[in-house]
């Protein structure tokens, strides 16, 4: 495919001095220069890494229109049929050579967005299996309840919201709650028999069952 054309108007870019573009070379990140339409009017070579092309090669294209300035906005490029990186644009609006023009960096964070996307359907996943199972499945981080089903808003009487604002040890009555606190901190995974305690204060038998999950990473 040959080099896009550069338009009249790019060929009016003032010359970057020579100190600058080494400068700008040496940088481990992307930076393009964009007029007000979003089109490239110059890259470094970082650029080279981010695009899968030659800076030169990439001059003249549109990147986007870039809205809420000072604020990173994250985007996929199209490096090839299965090749779409996500890279991440800071961006402010300058002066050059007279000129109003878009600075902007970009970094590549294609491993972070990944692992985003990964622990948001990990997430979904459990969300799924947390309301489809037909017994009271609470998920705890440290001493915090970060999840419960409607099984178990039920069985205790509370609303979500109200649920997990408790202390894990909130759910079982007063005698049972220190032996929940240490089953807790050491992932204890072998049943037990305890009394549960609903919102009203009344406590009934139940058979509580726990162990590890890896929510994403």
């Amino acid at each position: 495919m040959p080099p896009p054309l550069v338009r009249p108007e790019l060929l009016r870019l003032p010359t970057i001095p020579q100190d600058v573009r080494t400068l700008l070379s040496s940088l481990p990140d992307g930076v393009l220069l964009l007029d007000l339409s979003g089109a490239i009017l110059y890259a470094n070579a970082a650029c080279e890494a981010l695009f899968g092309r030659r800076p030169h090669r990439i001059l003249g294209e549109v990147l986007g229109r870039l809205v809420a300035p000072d604020q990173p906005v994250v985007l996929q490029l199209r490096r090839g049929p299965d090749d779409h990186p996500w890279i991440e644009v800071t961006h402010e609006e300058i002066q050059w050579g007279g000129q109003r023009a878009i600075l902007c960096s970009l970094r590549d964070v294609t491993t972070r967005e990944e692992a985003n996307r990964e622990l948001r359907e990990t997430k979904d996943r459990l969300a799924t299996l947390l309301e489809a199972s037909f017994e009271a499945i609470l998920l705890i981080d440290g001493e915090t309840l970060v999840d419960a089903n409607e099984h178990a808003s039920t069985l205790f009487e509370y609303d979500r919201g109200e649920l997990l604002a408790l202390a894990p040890e909130a759910l079982v009555a007063p005698p049972y709650r220190e032996t929940v606190r240490q089953r807790i901190a050491a992932n204890a995974a072998e049943p037990i028999q305890l009394r549960g305690q609903r919102r009203d204060g009344t406590t009934f038998w139940i058979e509580a069952r726990g162990g590890p999950v890896q929510v994403g990473g």
